[in-house]
């Protein structure tokens, strides 16, 4: 069995689309952006080979959503 096919049983096909899906919300600064970044959260805790390229993907949106929110705030 190879890398990619292990990926797919193990969940990191939706853990991807989860990233996408954060990304797009964070970058439109909208309300669903934290629920898409939990939802990856809980997708990269259950996957069962967990990669250095997912973690560091997620702590790069996680970064991202946090200046969002600051340059939002600093707005009003």
């Amino acid at each position: 069995m190879n890398l990619g096919e292990i990926f797919k049983k193990r969940g990191a096909k939706e853990l991807i689309k989860a990233f996408r899906e954060a990304e797009k919300e964070i970058e439109k600064n909208s309300e669903l952006a934290l629920k898409y970044l939990n939802k990856a959260q809980r997708l990269y805790d259950r996957l069962d080979y967990p990669t250095k390229k997912f973690e560091n993907r997620l702590y790069r949106l996680r970064r991202m959503y946090g200046e969002k929110q600051a340059s939002s705030s600093r707005k009003f």
